[in-house]
């Protein structure tokens, strides 16, 4: 196995399912890294749409919830819905984590402090759901990807979870589109490039 110094791979080596999406940029990787810091599901009407309709089962079923801004940053929404940030080495790569039972209505997400908390997590019942956001330079721009991983804590909640992942990963995936298209313009906006 290569050996590689990704934030991903220190949180999250093993994992039982996973997704890649990835993005050429005419902008150069600290302009896309800032872009992901800043977009918000305004920048993401697709994504908007999708997180709202996953919100819904919460809604109706009365339990607290986050009422967000459509301009505050998705990473920070996503922080307040019990997700941390694992690791952020500017211009480069963003990780973001998070602890739950996402198949179940009223499913536990786990708060936790920080990257090492996250890795030592083994409770079952759960899922550790991470993501990463690289940026690559390429030919006078980047490329950016982001890359999700899921292990779950025990086979019964691999179980579960593959329900849940196979309703759900069409979702899942238009909504990592949605990012990658919305950094991507506000990268080139930002950096004033043409391309």
């Amino acid at each position: 196995m290569e050996k590689t110094d990704r934030l991903l791979d220190a949180c999250l080596p093993r994992y039982d399912f996973s997704e890649s999406h990835e993005r050429r940029v005419g902008a150069a990787p600290a302009d896309v890294d800032s872009a992901i810091s800043v977009i918000s599901p305004s920048d993401m009407p697709l994504a908007r749409a999708l997180m709202a309709l996953r919100s819904l089962p919460t809604r109706l079923t009365r339990r607290a919830f986050i009422a967000h801004p459509p301009d505050q940053p998705f990473i920070d929404q996503f922080v307040d819905a019990g997700f941390a940030v694992l690791g952020h080495r500017r211009g480069r790569e963003l990780a973001i984590g998070g602890i739950a039972q996402p198949w179940r209505l009223r499913g536990e997400t786990v708060r936790f402090r920080d990257a090492d908390e996250f890795v030592r997590f083994d409770a079952p019942g759960f899922v550790k759901i991470a993501t990463d956001f690289r940026t690559l330079e390429r030919d006078g721009g980047t490329l950016l990807v982001t890359d999700t991983r899921v292990l779950a804590t025990d086979p019964s909640s691999r179980r579960r979870f593959a329900r849940y992942w196979w309703l759900i990963r069409a979702g899942s995936g238009a909504i990592r589109r949605s990012i990658l298209r919305a950094a991507a313009r506000r990268a080139v906006a930002s950096s004033g490039s043409s391309r």
